[in-house]
């Protein structure tokens, strides 16, 4: 449950609202970046993104999930460090 509110916020903020797009870069990216420490989290991730496309929107909404990853761990989701 609490990726598809990830992924809610992730939508409103970054690809319908532009105004918001501070709000994800400044607040939302930080807990996503804490939460991807959590193996649970990362895997719980994995069987949102294979299960469903997320309105057409899950190859983009993974590839932010990435940068913020690379950014905060210096490699790609599911990459070994």
């Amino acid at each position: 449950m609490f990726w598809y509110h990830i992924f809610d916020e992730w939508t409103i903020c970054k690809e319908e609202e532009s105004e918001l797009h501070t709000l994800w870069d400044e607040y939302y990216s930080k807990g996503v970046a804490s939460a991807l420490k959590i193996p649970a989290f990362r895997d719980n991730l994995k069987e949102l993104l294979k299960a469903s496309n997320l309105f057409g929107k899950a190859d983009r909404f993974h590839q932010e999930i990435d940068r913020i990853h690379k950014g905060a761990f210096g490699h790609h989701l599911w990459q070994e460090a």
